[in-house]
């Protein structure tokens, strides 16, 4: 645990801050960047961490950074955020919305917003740094600030591994990650040991037929009514495949086929969601799902060259673990700092996270990501009494209540840090 003293200095460094770290936050957040779009995202980043003294690192997988923090010899931690923002319209109301409007990979305008927190998951690494430069003198060891981008899509963290940036900075001892919550109160924070989000299959199944007229289906393989079936199909899979203490999960999220209503096409094209907290169930899924709609275009009399085809557009993610050991150690440290009725229990998630991806190495680093209350109390009150609703994220209302926001995720994650890289620790002992 953080002694008296220290707790009073971290207090004192996150209230100094405060301040500035709101004009960041409302910069980055006025300013949202679709993924692998993060120039001006992570110039601002990397221009904060430069200010602090850190050594900055740029064009890693894309617009990702590096900031590196070195205080004499000992651990390694990464603390990563995730820069990108989603493809949504921003109806939040707030004096500081985004007026944003991007051009997507499609080359479509598309209207752009922070929705899932990276505004917010990205000032509070900025403070943390400020945080641990203030008070150098009472840790030891390096730690890598990790400016992520395409945490929404094509997975950021996975191109900065294969970047190699373990092996240019070194392989950190432990990695540490928070995400925001609007279920919890701000204020608060949730985490468990174990599987905290799925492994994720992105599936472009391509259904194949023989085309023609619609008044006369007789002389065609309609690729639609195929479909139709594997939509159907692929549920079975998961009520008589999965066991049912397992979550498995086949989503049909997406259907494009056929341009007049008079005209059988050669092929319609499906979309789909994996998703398992086991990673082998997951390539079980997948191997059932091609199994699944090849056997029903063989018995709809579609030659093996028009079976269906499955392609995956994107990259995999395995499931988010808690290590154990780390995690127990710093709810500790999360009690300690915020009283235990601040600290609660996390619950797996069925979305998925890229995050994962900084633990795949030989040999595995120890993750933790844990959840940080973003939501006013009384917001939360009125919202149970029926008050109002309480916007997820990914919701064009969602917002953060900022202050006592910012003031927890800096707060938590530096003393975390100062815990883990205390002049005494080694890894045995954490």
């Amino acid at each position: 645990m953080l002694s008296q003293e220290l707790k009073k200095q971290l207090d004192v460094e996150v209230t100094k801050n405060l301040n500035r770290l709101e004009t960041i936050y409302k910069q980055i957040h006025s300013n949202p960047e679709l993924s692998c779009q993060e120039e001006q995202t992570a110039a601002t980043v990397g221009a904060e961490l430069n200010k602090l003294g850190l050594n900055v690192h740029t064009g890693i997988g894309g617009h990702g950074l590096v900031g590196v923090l070195e205080n004499g010899s000992g651990p390694c931690l990464l603390i990563r955020a995730d820069m990108d923002a989603l493809p949504l319209r921003e109806l939040t109301g707030l004096p500081y919305n985004s007026q944003v409007v991007s051009i997507d990979v499609n080359g479509n305008q598309i209207p752009v917003m922070h929705a899932c927190g990276h505004d917010l998951h990205t000032t509070c690494l900025i403070g943390v740094a400020s945080v641990l430069t203030a008070l150098k003198a009472k840790w030891q060891g390096k730690v890598l600030f990790i400016g992520q981008p395409a945490e929404e899509t094509i997975g950021g963290a996975d191109l900065m591994m294969k970047a190699g940036i373990y092996d240019k900075f070194g392989r950190p001892d432990f990695a540490l990650a928070l995400h925001v919550d609007p279920f919890v109160a701000a204020g608060s924070v949730t985490l468990a040991p174990g599987v905290q989000s799925s492994c994720n299959h992105a599936v472009d199944l391509i259904v194949k037929g023989i085309g023609g007229h619609g008044a006369s289906p007789h002389q065609t393989k309609d690729p639609i009514l195929l479909a139709a079936h594997i939509i159907t199909a692929l549920q079975s899979i998961i009520s008589r495949e999965v066991n049912p203490s397992e979550m498995g999960l086949i989503t049909v999220g997406a259907i494009h086929g056929g341009t007049k209503r008079n005209i059988i096409p050669e092929e319609v094209v499906m979309n789909l969601t994996i998703r398992a907290f086991d990673r082998n169930l997951a390539d079980k899924l997948l191997e059932a799902v091609k199994r699944t709609a090849c056997g029903i275009a063989q018995a709809h009399g579609l030659p093996e060259e028009l079976w269906p085809v499955v392609e995956l557009p994107e990259t995999s993610f395995p499931p988010v673990i808690n290590d154990p050991c780390l995690t127990e150690t710093i709810k500790s440290v999360f009690c300690d700092l915020l009283g235990p009725d601040k600290v609660d229990l996390d619950t797996p998630s069925n979305g998925s996270e890229d995050f994962s991806f900084f633990g795949e190495y030989d040999p595995p680093v120890p993750l933790l990501m844990y959840h940080l209350g973003v939501t006013a109390p009384d917001r939360l009150e009125k919202a149970v009494d029926g008050g109002g609703k309480i916007a997820p994220v990914h919701d064009p209302r969602f917002y953060p209540d900022l202050h006592p926001s910012l003031a927890t995720g800096v707060t938590t994650m530096s003393g975390a840090a100062l815990h883990l890289l205390r002049k005494t620790t080694t890894q045995r002992d954490v």
